[in-house]
């Protein structure tokens, strides 16, 4: 009886039976590129050493900044008068 050796798994597989792509966190960059005046970018909501060092930072430093974005965010949108 001859016993064949389990092939290694080489990514996840999805419903569909491809594998899977690794997820990546997109920049939230909206092509409105200028910094008031606390220095932060008024379409992203990023300082510009954020913007400048995003493609060096791994997933977890990226969600890390968009969660400071959306926290910043919220705070302009405080200070619009209705």
């Amino acid at each position: 009886m001859s016993h064949k050796a389990s092939q290694p798994q080489t990514g996840i597989r999805s419903e569909n039976n491809k594998p899977d792509k690794p997820v990546v966190t997109p920049s939230p960059c909206v092509s409105i590129c200028a910094l008031n005046d606390e220095g932060f970018c008024i379409g992203c909501y990023r300082d510009g050493n954020e913007i400048r060092l995003w493609n060096t930072y791994n997933d977890d430093q990226k969600r890390q900044v968009l969660n400071s974005c959306q926290r910043r965010a919220t705070l302009d949108q405080a200070f619009i008068a209705v």
